[in-house]
């Protein structure tokens, strides 16, 4: 195996499915729905931060954490 067909062969493996990336989004605007109904007018701000800011997220068999 070539490095190029490894790496190939790896990064194909990293790239998070639709389904994922809707599973994720449902979950953000789940918790930013609570937030604002458990807290109301205290919360003043929601962000989203980390790897899926900064649309670096892996699928779960690559990052389990």
């Amino acid at each position: 195996m070539s490095v190029n067909s490894y790496l190939q062969n790896l990064a194909s493996k990293l790239v998070i499915s639709s389904y994922e990336k809707d599973r994720v989004a449902t979950s953000l605007d789940t918790i930013k729905s609570r937030l604002g109904s458990y807290f109301g007018s205290e919360v003043k701000e929601k962000k989203v931060f980390g790897s899926y800011d900064r649309e670096t997220v892996l699928p779960r068999k690559a990052d389990e954490g």
